[in-house]
């Protein structure tokens, strides 16, 4: 599914975005459409809903390969702390 790495890299853009027009003092930001003039630099300041559709989308690609079909069952939870202390512990 490369259109949800899409719209994670979306995301992603819209974070550094964002982060970029609040770190380097960037107030105007004029895009002209004929005879029209927008402030497109006002538009930069909703860079949290980038992150928010970021985790959304990880975590949906974390959890898809138990709901495909024919894929391996999920795993309650004391397999999970099984493995995870398996991994983590010396």
């Amino acid at each position: 599914m490369h259109f949800v790495d899409g719209l994670r890299a979306f995301a992603m853009f819209a974070v550094l975005l964002c982060h970029s027009y609040l770190y380097a003092g960037i107030n105007t930001l004029v895009v002209h459409f004929g005879a029209h003039a927008v402030n497109a630099a006002s538009l930069f300041g909703f860079g949290n809903v980038g992150v928010n559709v970021f985790l959304l989308l990880s975590g949906f690609c974390l959890y898809w390969p138990f709901v495909k079909r024919g894929s391996r069952p999920e795993p309650n939870l004391a397999e999970y702390l099984f493995r995870r202390c398996r991994r983590i512990l010396p």
